[in-house]
């Protein structure tokens, strides 16, 4: 009897965990990572990228951030839900005294990433 008893609690409580979650991840938004990519129209040195990504990296939203010194490119990552838009990496670079073009926003595995040629070739002036 008593085994019966905590097999049923035992069973009751999985079945209500089960529940539970299922209910919780069905009014969660999708997770997905956003990449942002641009050119940086200006010769940076090793330093000047170091201090780029130093500064981008704590802004809200950001995952990681990376630029290219010897491509004079921009690239990162971002959090889905961060209302993170072109504007603000224009302004954030601004800041530093440094123009960008060419910006590329998109999410990571479905929309298609620049390649550096064609960053560096793209005549889209911001």
């Amino acid at each position: 009897m008593r085994t019966t008893l905590i097999t049923f609690i035992s069973f009751g409580l999985l079945i209500f965990t089960s529940f539970t979650l299922t209910e919780n991840n069905d009014n969660q938004t999708p997770n997905f990572v956003c990449f942002v990519q641009f050119n940086i129209d200006k010769d940076i040195s090793l330093e000047e990228a170091s201090s780029i990504d130093s500064l981008i990296s704590t802004k809200k939203g950001i995952l990681a951030s990376r630029t290219d010194f010897v491509n004079d490119v921009f690239f990162c990552y971002t959090e889905s839900d961060a209302k993170i838009s072109e504007e603000n990496f224009i302004l954030w670079f601004k800041d530093l005294d440094v123009p960008v073009s060419c910006f590329n926003k998109g999410i990571e595995g479905k929309d298609v990433q620049k390649s550096i040629s064609e960053l560096k070739n793209c005549k889209n002036e911001n």
